[in-house]
């Protein structure tokens, strides 16, 4: 499920690919790239993250990850990307978002992204 659900990622068919990462989430809950990318499947189909619908891909990355940043430096910055981009743009909790963005800052600290997310006014 997670061979096919990366093939329908790269066919742009983001919903098939969300379908089989679902599938391959539960025959193995503790596999970080199968929420990584599920996440990123979600993020093509709620492009401006209204609805959410990868924040709990991508919190799960964090659980997983976490516990082994170096192996999974990427998956992480991607994560702490998208949470901190929802938190800030879509729910206006500056003080979650935050948390994120630094999380990013400390992994990359040339992050554009992040810097500029930092330096914002709603940040102090």
């Amino acid at each position: 499920y997670y061979l096919l659900g990366i093939s329908y990622y790269k066919l742009n068919e983001f919903s098939k690919a969300d379908t089989a990462f679902t599938k391959s989430n539960e025959m193995s809950p503790t596999f970080v790239q199968g929420f990584y990318w599920k996440g990123m499947s979600q993020s093509f189909l709620d492009p401006d993250s209204k609805a959410g619908l990868a924040k709990v891909a991508f919190e799960q990355v964090v659980v997983l990850g976490e516990p082994e940043i170096a192996k999974y430096t990427k998956e992480l910055i991607q994560a702490y990307n998208y949470l901190g981009s929802y938190y800030f743009i879509v729910t206006k909790d500056f003080v979650n978002s935050k948390i994120w963005w630094e999380k990013l800052k400390a992994l990359d600290p040339n992050d554009k992204k992040a810097i500029e997310a930092l330096g914002a006014p709603e940040m102090k």
